[in-house]
């Protein structure tokens, strides 16, 4: 049961951070990367007149450039390819992407529901009463746990969050 409740944890967030002390894992190469210029010891100094920030990295230096650029700065949004919407992050630009093509990649684990986006899924199972009791984050580990050791699965055992946060520290206690 070890074994399996570690191969899972493992699955959810394959990129670990690789300093000893360091307890960090996530689902992508590129957030394993940013996170890693948090232990950096590199220091980038803004260049702007008047401008005393000092980043960690380049990548944290070009966020930083966005704030001297102004706010209906065309070069600052994101464009949409089919129709004249246009965004200030990519994330924004991607979730309006999907009124054109229809993808709802949020699946309700409760009933058949599928939403373009986590928080019309949040509002979907929080917020509409059609799951009451319910959670956004149910620990499936635990459940297979209690069906083992019980031969029944005790809901009031099993971990239930509706912080994503809180679900990730959470999985760490299977390891």
């Amino acid at each position: 049961m070890h074994s399996l409740s570690q191969h899972i944890v493992s699955s959810l967030r394959p990129f670990v951070c690789p300093l000893e002390n360091c307890d960090y894992a996530t689902t992508t190469k590129s957030l394993l990367k940013i996170h890693s210029a948090s232990h950096s010891t590199e220091s980038f100094h803004c260049q702007q007149k008047d401008c005393n920030y000092v980043g960690k990295s380049e990548l944290h230096m070009k966020r930083h450039l966005l704030s001297h650029t102004p706010a209906n700065s065309e070069s600052k949004l994101y464009a949409c390819s089919k129709c004249h919407f246009k965004a200030k992050t990519k994330n924004h630009l991607e979730r309006h992407f999907r009124s054109h093509t229809g993808d709802k990649p949020y699946p309700c684990p409760y009933c058949q529901f599928r939403s373009s986006s986590l928080e019309n899924l949040r509002k979907h199972i929080l917020k509409t009463g059609k799951h009451p009791n319910k959670f956004m984050y149910e620990c499936q580990l635990c459940s297979k746990m209690l069906s083992t050791v019980n031969n029944a699965s005790k809901v009031a055992e099993i971990f239930k969050t509706n912080s994503h946060q809180a679900y990730q520290q959470h999985l760490k206690t299977h390891i």
